[in-house]
């Protein structure tokens, strides 16, 4: 999940429907955004280009697997 990009209802209702027209799908994982990457781009001499603010918030992450679950999707 990247805050601001894919963590809206829209979102969700799409990733539903492509879950439903898969054969052999078990489950979804939901993977937040972390901004790791920048603190190895400073240690290289380099700029911090993580985008702390893309991280999305526990609550976003949380409606997320609340929707999937709520749609009978196992959330892994």
């Amino acid at each position: 999940l990247v805050n601001g990009v894919n963590t809206d209802t829209k979102h969700y209702e799409s990733l539903v429907k492509i879950y439903n027209s898969l054969n052999n799908c078990r489950g979804v994982e939901i993977i937040p955004y972390h901004a790791y990457g920048g603190t190895k781009s400073v240690f290289l001499g380099g700029v911090d280009n993580g985008r702390k603010e893309w991280i999305p918030t526990p609550e976003q992450i949380d409606e997320a697997k609340s929707i999937l679950r709520n749609e009978n999707i196992f959330v892994i």
